[in-house]
């Protein structure tokens, strides 16, 4: 009895393609004028996905690229979330904007008077420090008075008549 071997092979070819999981980029620090238009995007690293989402200070979505800066010198966080659906994650970016008195347009600098420093801010816990004793008072971002800060969000200190924001997250 005579036996045949036979030997099969199979090669199979795959095209295999490799990216990286999309990025919100790096967190960074930025100024811009108070109460003066600016492009949320050019604040975004050369690394960032630009198909995010960004947030303004209160949480509230930002429609498209433009915002304008709030009217009230201080701090102020923005935030840019990035989701991947092929990596299946989420990556977010922020961007503490230290909103400046700046120049108005006759050219005379506006100044505050009061010399009043709040820190540390943004806070993560509602305990900050003021760097002189004054009379305050605090309000939510609704302007509604209140005794302490509980939650995440936005909070003004108020001196006599000037506002001095407040960060909690």
């Amino acid at each position: 009895m005579k036996h045949l071997i036979v030997f099969c092979s199979v090669i199979s070819f795959a095209q295999l393609s490799f990216s990286q999981c999309a990025s919100a980029g790096e967190d960074s620090l930025v100024e811009v004028c108070r109460n003066e238009p600016f492009i949320v995007n050019t604040f975004l690293s050369d690394s960032a996905a630009t198909n995010g989402n960004w947030f303004n200070p209160s949480g509230n979505p930002i429609v498209g690229v433009n915002s304008i800066s709030i009217n009230i010198p201080g701090q102020y966080v923005y935030t840019y979330v990035v989701q991947d659906s092929v990596c299946g994650t989420i990556d977010s970016a922020i961007f503490i904007t230290n909103v400046l008195w700046c120049f108005t347009t006759d050219g005379i600098e506006e100044t505050n008077s009061t010399n009043l420093t709040i820190f540390p801010n943004p806070t993560s816990n509602g305990v900050f420090t003021l760097s002189k004793e004054v009379d305050y008072v605090i309000e939510d971002a609704t302007g509604q008075r209140i005794p302490f800060i509980l939650s995440p969000g936005l909070y003004f200190i108020v001196v006599g008549e000037t506002r001095y924001k407040l960060i909690n997250l």
